[in-house]
This record gives structure tokens, sequence and C-alpha cells, in this order.
């Protein structure tokens, strides 16, 4: 507190910290009070804002998950449009049939995706997965035909 202060300043700091004030002088005792350490109350028309909630650093999104690929089955020269549906499929997800990575994905909500199957050189069975998909999380099987064999 100093001399060039107005009036006002006084009475707030008596009223918010009388004990730093010296009943007979009016004069700041030790430890006086700096501009830091005001509390002032709020003005009437004050907003108060809630606490921010909590953020739980272990809570994650939910893994999403493939439930049903259809069809199951296509042409080795790849092509074959294919619906893949689950749970909680955010956007971005790549879908890949064994390692190879599927082709004109699009994203029709949280529970569909479509793509194009990639080429393959042979027949057989491989696993559709997706991005970041856990090792343990089971995988739908496509099955790769060779068209030109069923001609045959």
């Amino acid at each position: 507190m100093t001399a060039h202060d107005p009036p006002y300043v006084n009475d707030l700091l008596e009223r918010h910290h009388p004990e730093q004030f010296a009943a007979e002088s009016g004069s700041v005792m030790s430890g006086s009070a700096t501009c830091s350490t005001l509390l002032f109350p709020p003005p009437e028309n004050s907003i108060t804002l809630p606490p921010p909630s909590p953020v739980n650093p272990q809570q994650r999104p939910p893994m999403p998950r493939i439930d049903e690929i259809n069809p199951n089955e296509g042409d080795v020269m790849g092509g074959t449009t294919v619906d893949i549906t689950g749970a909680d499929f955010p956007p971005g997800l790549q879908f890949y049939f064994e390692h190879r990575l599927a082709t004109n994905t699009r994203r029709l909500g949280d529970i569909l995706y479509k793509c194009r199957s990639p080429a393959r050189d042979t027949p057989g069975a491989v696993q559709v997965r997706f991005d970041r998909m856990p090792e343990a999380q089971p995988a739908p099987t496509f099955t790769y035909v060779d068209a030109r064999e069923k001609d045959l």
C-alpha cells in the first residue's frame, strides 16, 4: 500500500485482509498484501463456470471390430465390392486383405465401410483386418477364387 493508492484500495484491503491492518493506524502490518493476494468479490453480473470435468487418461475410445464381410468370396483379379460391417468404426480406417491394402474404401457410418478387394496371385482364404487391429481380435475370412478355373 502506498500513499498514492486511491482510498477504495485501502477499504478493499481492510475488508478482505483485516489481519494485515493495525487498528490504530490503518497501516499495513508485516507481510503486506500485494495485488496478487487480493481476493475481490466477482462482479454482480458475472458468470460462474463449472469446474472442468476430470479427464481420465486411462479412458480410450472403444476398439473397432469387424462382425461380418459380404460377400466373403471374390475373384483373384480383385475389384470385388465388399461391405464390412461391425462397430465403432472411426473415419479413416484402412482395410487389408491379408497384407494387401483394399482400394476405394468409403465409410458409410460407424458400423459400415465399403471397399474393393485387392488382386491376389493365387486362390485361397485370407483374413480381412484393419490398421491397428489387435492380433488377438478375430478377423473374418475372404476367399479368393479364380473365375477362369470355374469356367473350365
